[in-house]
């Protein structure tokens, strides 16, 4: 979960993530947020998960069901 004291990190281009580029990572295509704080942002973002997050939860989840159940898939 992200907090407002939190800021995410892109530890490739050495920096912290811009409020654009965080609604981009949690699925929205283009973001109006110039006059928006980083703080906003986050409440805006509420308790959501990002999409490559989500991903692979339900992959693992899968795959984690398909093992205990060996059945499951036949």
């Amino acid at each position: 979960r992200l907090c407002r004291n939190s800021r995410l990190y892109s530890f490739e281009d050495d920096r912290l993530l811009a409020p654009s580029e965080l609604y981009k990572m949690y699925g929205w295509k283009s973001p109006m947020l110039s006059d928006v704080s980083m703080a906003k942002c986050v409440d805006l973002l509420g308790d959501s998960m990002s999409l490559p997050t989500l991903g692979v939860a339900l992959v693992s989840l899968i795959f984690t069901a398909g093992r205990a159940i060996p059945d499951l898939w036949q």
